[in-house]
């Protein structure tokens, strides 16, 4: 029987056990979650960084054998979480596509009578 860890993917609530080797990698491990989920297909791991009990980000580069996730007393749990740049900038991205789309071009007409209303507010002083 393999061994495996329970990872939660925060971003969509689903759980996987993800078989490892001591030497496997939290970057490896990062990369299995992302594969097999089925709400994020096509995920970059590189956008992703993993916590351990809730609030200690595991360096990538370590494996399972020196982070003592092999051994089940270390940890109750892991999740995969989006890095807050990466979580930012979708913010920002959807944000601004939200503000393209309700944008409404303003017609020449308008712009005409504005340039009128300025040119007539500038004669007054």
């Amino acid at each position: 029987m393999p061994n495996t860890l329970p990872i939660c993917l925060k971003a969509t609530g689903e759980r996987f056990d993800i078989s490892y080797q001591l030497q496997t990698t939290i970057d490896d491990l990062i990369k299995d979650v992302c594969v097999q989920s089925t709400v994020l297909s096509n995920t970059n791991p590189d956008d992703y960084y993993m916590a351990i009990n809730k609030s200690d980000m595991l360096d990538g580069n370590r494996t399972v054998a020196e982070t003592g996730l092999d051994k089940s007393d270390r940890f109750y749990s892991l999740d995969v979480c989006i890095k807050t740049r990466v979580l930012t900038q979708r913010i920002l991205q959807s944000r601004m596509q939200l503000w393209h789309i309700s944008a409404k071009p303003v017609s020449q007409k308008t712009r005409q009578m504005t340039t009128i209303q300025e040119s007539n507010n500038t004669g007054m002083k």
